[in-house]
């Protein structure tokens, strides 16, 4: 999976928008991921990419209580749909 988006990721000129739909159809979430400051041609700067969308993804899907199984199934598939968008994002702009 992240070796699809590694690749997608190195033709990303300056920033990536991420859309993260919330869980039980809240309204959608879109945010700006920076990429200016990486060199995407490099593993390194790949790595980087993905964490921070990794990390927005994480704020953009937020969190369910410890004991709410249902709510933090949703949120790891919140989270893994925010990752699937990036991914598609990145594709696009190549």
């Amino acid at each position: 999976m992240f070796n699809r988006f590694a690749i997608a990721a190195a033709a990303i000129a300056t920033s990536t928008t991420l859309i993260a739909p919330t869980v039980d159809a809240k309204p959608v979430t879109t945010v700006s991921i920076e990429t200016g400051d990486l060199d995407l041609r490099s593993p390194a700067g790949r790595k980087a990419l993905r964490e921070r969308v990794e990390r927005v993804a994480v704020e953009a899907c937020g969190k369910a209580h410890p004991i709410d199984l249902q709510g933090k199934r949703e949120v790891r598939q919140c989270r893994a749909h925010a990752m699937l968008l990036a991914q598609d994002v990145i594709r696009r702009r190549n």
